[in-house]
């Protein structure tokens, strides 16, 4: 199975090819003021790299948030476009979700934290199962960072701490330690703080992601004016 996954709802894109649980080519994109139309060109450069044809990929994926509202806006559309246009599959998962998956070895509960810009985190708690998968025990939220500390706190109840994945700066860091109070919170270095897309792929071929059946959209988890296009059509080249 190919797969061709992105995640823009961080200021780090991530974009990978991937067939049969091998990384055929993955990349970085620096989000800060990109658009769709270098989100596009990107993918096009990647699948150009692996001479790989665009109805040769099986499945199109995106992360689907929260985090910032144009990034991730512009992944969804991107990879409903492609599969309007080749007639391939979509599929998405929780950009939150993602990350905690990546908290690879962690033992015990995983937070799973996203800058989400206005003073606020966007946040949830993963519990950890015996076959290594995390399993989110609470919703996405998104408050300021010491109530968001406070929140974490109640949620680790019946636990001392938690490791904390995402990329949260150390002033935000701080200010969440601070509100968790005498929860032991371990923080992940913040370049593991991308979700990544290769991750995202290996969801999809698990069977772990949302199958888009046409009504697929981003989750922003705070009110936003934002709308998806009704058709976002990317035409994929020839």
């Amino acid at each position: 199975m190919r797969v061709l996954a992105i995640d823009t709802s961080t200021l780090t894109g991530s974009i990978a090819l991937v067939e049969d649980e091998i990384v055929r080519a993955e990349s970085a994109l620096y989000m800060q003021g990109a658009h769709s139309a270098v989100v596009t060109e990107s993918i096009r450069a990647l699948v150009a790299q692996c001479d790989v044809a665009f109805d040769a990929i099986d499945v199109f994926a995106a992360g689907l948030g929260p985090g910032s509202f144009t990034g991730v806006r512009i992944g969804v559309a991107i990879v409903k476009g492609f599969g309007l246009a080749t007639g391939r599959p979509v599929h998405g998962k929780n950009s939150l979700d993602l990350l905690a998956a990546q908290a690879v070895g962690a033992r015990g509960p995983v937070v799973a934290a996203i800058d989400a810009r206005r003073n606020e985190v966007f946040f949830a708690v993963y519990d950890a199962m015996d076959d290594g998968r995390r399993v989110r025990s609470s919703e996405p939220e998104h408050r300021e960072p010491l109530a968001a500390g406070q929140r974490i706190a109640e949620l680790l109840a019946e636990h001392p701490g938690a490791v904390v994945i995402g990329d949260l700066d150390t002033n935000l860091r701080a200010r969440v330690r601070e509100g968790a109070g005498s929860k032991e919170l371990v923080f992940a270095p913040k370049v593991m703080g991308t979700p990544l897309a290769r991750v995202l792929a290996h969801e999809v071929i698990a069977g772990r992601t949302l199958v888009d059946d046409g009504t697929m959209e981003p989750h922003y988890v705070r009110p936003t004016d934002a709308k998806l296009p009704a058709r976002a059509l990317v035409v994929p080249a020839q």
